[in-house]
């Protein structure tokens, strides 16, 4: 047991009166819970970190498509003439 887990076991058995086992079920409770809240939290982290540089990426496209330097402006210019033909219909 690390040292919280100790003091969490002395307020178990000492102020709230319950058994050694009780005690220590219940700081492998606490710890449990303490555990998957920072997965989640760890989880929920990560996904906004991918739907930033999600959003970073469709930006960096956007502007891409509007500089007529970058490779995505001279292919846009090329589907031009296809995109009306295909409105036409």
């Amino acid at each position: 047991m690390n040292t919280i887990q100790i003091r969490l076991y002395d307020l178990f058995r000492h102020e709230l009166s319950l058994s050694d086992e009780k005690a220590a079920a219940f700081v492998s409770a606490v710890e449990e819970v303490v555990i998957n809240k920072i997965k989640k939290n760890s989880n929920i982290h990560s996904l906004k970190v991918d739907i930033y540089r999600l959003k970073l990426k469709i930006e960096q496209t956007k502007s891409d498509l509007h500089h007529p330097n970058t490779y995505a402006f001279k292919i846009k210019l090329r589907l031009l003439p296809l995109r009306i033909l295909i409105q036409s219909f």
